[in-house]
Parts: C-alpha cells; structure tokens; sequence
C-alpha cells in the first residue's frame, strides 16, 4: 500500500511542477524577459487586492439588488391591486414609447 501512496505523491509533484512552469513562461512573456534561469516572483499588490475587492463588492450588490427587485415584481404580479396599478404603468408607458417614436 504505501507503493501506492508514494506513486500518488509523485503525480502531485509532477503536477506542481508543470504548473510552476507553465506560470513561469506566462510571467517571461508578461514582463519580456528571455532569460531561462530567472525564477520571477510576483508580489500582491494593494492597489490589485483592492481594485478585486471592489469590483467583488459591486457584483455581489448589484445581484442582491437584482434579486430584490425580481422579488419585487413578483410580488406585484401575485397580488391582484398592484397588478392592476402595474398594469397600467405599463400601459401608460407603451404609450408614451409610442409616442416618441410617432405610432400615434
């Protein structure tokens, strides 16, 4: 059993190393260095961890507000008085869109 293991360890390594180089050449070509035997190292970056953070914050508030608002309709849509008034919203608005565009 403990062939096994050591076989499966050695997969794994192999696996870490092919990555590594494949990040490797990615970073060569980033950065437009030929050299073969210089291992570059990226640092994080406040101004990257930040600009991440942000546009993560912005997603996940833009879907809670989408959510909200399908809620919203679909609360309208059950419920027969605000139908009604959604109904004629919507009405109210097809025909000023007409309007605008000259269909009257």
């Amino acid at each position: 059993m403990q062939r096994y293991k050591e076989g499966a360890g050695l997969v794994a390594t192999i696996e870490q190393e092919r990555e590594f180089e494949q990040e490797q050449e990615r970073l060569r070509e980033k950065h437009q260095i030929e050299a073969e035997d210089v291992v570059i190292v990226e640092r994080p970056s406040l101004v990257k961890f930040l600009l991440k953070l942000g546009i993560s914050t912005c997603k996940t508030a833009m879907t809670i507000a989408l959510l909200l608002l399908a809620l919203l309709g679909l609360l309208a849509l059950l419920y027969p008085q605000p139908r009604e008034e959604l109904l004629q919203v919507l009405g109210t608005m097809l025909q000023e869109a007409k309007g605008f565009i000259g269909m009257n």
